[in-house]
């Protein structure tokens, strides 16, 4: 561990440029031009043959006849809100990386350029994976359909995820069994009739029958879901209506559902489908739910995880098991269903730190002294494995 850390320690500027360039051109879904073509022009220079696949970028590196193939992520998605700070590299667009995306993608690719300084010592294959979409769910099950972990089969995959605001810097954090919930992404289209202010009668207020489907859907939570299970209903997006005295056309809803159970899960996703039409039509009017996007409960394999901590003894910052569950998602879930894997939390910052947001804040920052740790994580975690933990 030493060793890499110290090699990680020698890139560390270019990790740090690399995440200054990314966070100046966030980019949001899959709609990720600027930063693919980054992503594969730091990796071609490096000497490596990435290729698109699902709207984002794989590559890979070492001799799969040498033994299996370890997988190794990072997603390069932002938000769609603005940031708020005074950093010399402040976004140039009306997007942010907010979720911390950004560094994921600078320290994966001071892993490229570390793998590729021990490309002789790999017993197997590195496969590194950079993902579009994660916040709508959608990118890591589009790379999966078009052959993500085919060719080489990917045996095992590792994932990272920075937070800030909570665990002090290089703390890593990890848990085994379930560890994130799921996410259903949920819009409702609310039809009613306009009118004017004075005249509500005439019209049908699609912002009231929005109001009575919000108290609803969160009447489900606390009357329908057991008391035992996490679940988690938030409508983060509420549009309807151009003036004051206005009765408007429409109304959307925009929100999430997030579970640790599954059958838990499609039970409200019914009740849901059933009250949204229903309520709507008792004053008057029309709506339609659509779910735009979903991910699973993300569960860690224990006996990978086991591996990888074990690799973690020598790491000079806490290492600690979380024993609770996460009501954050993540569609790396995705990646679980189909191999062993472990996705873990890397601290870049806490409130006695000075770090004081959390993700998806607008004044939310990152530690980028620790950017070099999560370099230094993946790659001797993948170079363990492959020598040890595949035999």
């Amino acid at each position: 561990m030493k060793k890499i850390l110290e090699q990680a320690k020698e890139i560390e500027k270019r990790i740090i440029e690399h995440r200054h360039y990314l966070h100046q051109c966030p980019e949001i879904g899959f709609e990720l031009p600027k930063t693919r073509a980054y992503v594969i022009n730091v990796l071609t220079q490096l000497g490596y043959q990435p290729k698109e696949i699902g709207g984002g970028i794989v590559t890979t590196i070492g001799d799969v006849s040498k033994g299996k193939t370890i997988m190794l992520r990072a997603d390069m998605d932002a938000l769609n809100m603005q940031e708020d700070n005074d950093l010399a590299f402040k976004s140039k667009n009306n997007y942010a990386h907010t979720c911390g995306h950004d560094t994921h993608t600078a320290m994966l690719l001071g892993v490229a350029e570390l793998l590729k300084n021990n490309e002789e010592a790999l017993q197997g294959c590195v496969k590194l994976m950079f993902q579009p979409n994660e916040e709508s769910m959608g990118g890591a099950k589009a790379m999966i359909e078009e052959g993500l972990l085919e060719n080489p089969k990917v045996d095992v995959a590792l994932g990272l995820h920075s937070i800030s605001g909570v665990f002090d810097s290089g703390t890593v954090v990890y848990s085994d069994g379930a560890a994130q919930c799921s996410s259903d992404i949920f819009k409702i289209s609310i039809q009613g009739k306009g009118a004017h202010g004075s005249t509500p009668e005439v019209g049908v207020d699609p912002i009231t029958i929005a109001i009575h489907i919000h108290l609803a859907l969160q009447e489900l939570i606390s009357r329908e879901a057991p008391s035992d299970d996490k679940l988690v209903l938030t409508v983060g997006k509420f549009v309807g209506g151009t003036a004051a005295n206005i009765i408007p056309d429409t109304a959307v809803l925009e929100g999430t559902l997030r579970s640790n159970n599954e059958k838990s899960r499609q039970a409200i996703l019914v009740r849901m489908k059933e009250i949204v039409p229903a309520i709507a039509k008792v004053y008057r009017g029309e709506a339609i739910i659509e779910f735009e996007g979903s991910a699973p409960v993300l569960i860690n394999n224990k006996e990978f995880v086991d591996q990888m901590v074990s690799y973690f003894k020598d790491y000079p910052y806490p290492v600690i098991k979380n024993e609770g569950m996460s009501a954050g998602s993540e569609d790396f879930a995705y990646v679980c269903q189909n191999v062993p894997s472990m996705f873990f939390y890397l601290g870049t910052g806490s409130c006695a730190e000075g770090y004081l947001y959390s993700q998806h804040h607008p004044k939310i920052l990152f530690n980028e002294e620790v950017f070099y740790l999560g370099t230094a994580l993946l790659t001797y975690a993948a170079m363990e494995w492959l020598e040890k933990g595949q035999k």
